[in-house]
């Protein structure tokens, strides 16, 4: 049953599904791919340069874990920029962040579909798409039993991960185990942050999970909980990966390591499960980061800034703004199809937005709090976000475009309620 006059969503999301959402999150097929990656360009002291991302991740982590505690709604991050700089902030921030889940969640679907089109024949846009249509079903599932498809499924991942882990320590050279690896004197800050940028994005996601902030049972506790918590195992997940590459004799494709390492222990079947298991990670990506937009939209349309009719299910389920966000998910993918959008593009646009999300939320800190500790995280985390902007040399044409469409509507809509 659907309910018009709703506009709050149900507060189901406990610790334990919470960090479940997140990881679904944060954990990409990149988990399969960027380790040997990584181990391409910087040899043999690549793990060194997962562990200095993981460092320089905390003060940007430490950001939402704050602001989500304090403010939690479906809107995050926009809706922490407008409890700092108001109604134009907030319809700038939000613009910029569908402008980034636009491009980047297509590009997400649009990986597992060329994962699945090694086995299947049909094109990968198609199998993105059927990917793509099967995370919103979940979606529209009971907000109870979504979590726990989520929780099952992000179980599943890194039981599967774990899986491929164990399968690379087999049979390793222990006793020469140290060759392969940097001495920690030796590193040379150059090599260390060559794969930064690269490696980086294996740490967002987290932004995208502070739109769930007003789902959890208690998000001044719950909420902090499930972050910290995702974050630890994400970065115990990705060093063990990066170990195992490392550790492993040299490889044939670094692009496909694990499928190299798992197709060496179990022949050819091992390459299928890994092909197998990059999709089913892409389609919990999908899932959760739908869940996750869907409430930026709901929240978009309860502000007034979106012209929908909010329908949230009794299950608590918001009807209108998932369909919206699959429908517009779904219109990216068909112009990659048309091949009139190349994946690479789509990618460099979603990957900019986000990084000026992640400055626009230190920038509320700043603003928002008068805690010494607090505005020292924030400033650290704007000097990140600073460094990287200048170091990728992308255009900011595109999320400028976006920041003065959400200028002009929250200025016409102000002079609309003026009236």
């Amino acid at each position: 049953m659907v309910s018009n006059a709703v506009t709050d969503l149900k507060k189901d999301i406990s610790v334990i599904s919470g960090t479940a959402l997140m990881l679904n999150i944060v954990i990409g097929a990149g988990a399969l791919v960027l380790p040997g990656l990584a181990f391409k360009l910087v040899g043999d002291a690549a793990i060194y340069s997962w562990a200095a991302c993981a460092v320089i991740a905390i003060p940007l982590l430490l950001v939402f874990v704050i602001m989500g505690r304090r403010y939690p709604d479906a809107g995050g991050v926009s809706h922490f920029v407008q409890r700092a700089f108001g109604y134009r902030a907030y319809v700038m921030a939000s613009l910029i962040f569908l402008g980034a889940v636009l491009f980047g969640l297509p590009s997400i679907a649009l990986t597992g579909g060329h994962y699945l089109a090694s086995y299947i024949e049909a094109p990968p846009s198609m199998l993105g798409l059927v990917l793509l249509m099967v995370a919103t079903a979940i979606n529209f599932l009971p907000t109870s039993a979504a979590t726990k498809v989520t929780t099952v499924i992000a179980s599943g991942i890194l039981l599967i991960l774990i899986c491929a882990v164990v399968i690379g320590l087999y049979g390793l050279d222990w006793a020469n185990l140290g060759s392969k690896f940097a001495a920690p004197l030796d590193l040379h800050p150059a090599t260390l942050f060559m794969p930064f940028m690269m490696l980086f994005f294996a740490f967002t996601g987290w932004e995208v999970a502070a739109g769930i902030s007003e789902e959890f049972r208690t998000p001044d506790k719950d909420f902090p909980r499930a972050m910290f918590c995702s974050f630890l195992i994400v970065c115990a997940l990705y060093f063990m990966m990066a170990f195992v590459v490392q550790a492993n004799p040299k490889m044939s494709s670094h692009e496909t390591a694990f499928v190299t390492i798992v197709q060496n222990r179990l022949g050819d079947f091992g390459g299928v499960i890994i092909s197998i298991s990059a999709a089913l990670i892409i389609l919990a990506n999908l899932t959760a980061a739908v869940w996750a937009v869907s409430r930026m939209v709901f929240s978009l349309g309860r502000e007034g800034v979106l012209p929908i009719k909010l329908q949230v299910r009794d299950s608590g389920s918001p009807v209108s703004s998932i369909v919206i966000t699959t429908s517009a998910l779904s219109f990216a993918v068909l112009l990659n199809w048309s091949g009139l959008l190349e994946l690479e593009k789509m990618l460099a646009l979603s990957g900019q937005n986000f990084l000026i999300l992640y400055g626009a939320a230190a920038l509320a800190l700043v603003r928002l709090t008068h805690r010494v500790k607090e505005k020292l995280v924030a400033f650290v985390a704007l000097f990140v976000v600073a460094i990287m902007l200048v170091v990728s040399g992308q255009t900011l044409i595109y999320p400028g475009v976006l920041a003065l469409l959400g200028w002009l509507v929250a200025g016409h809509r102000s002079l609309q309620q003026g009236a």
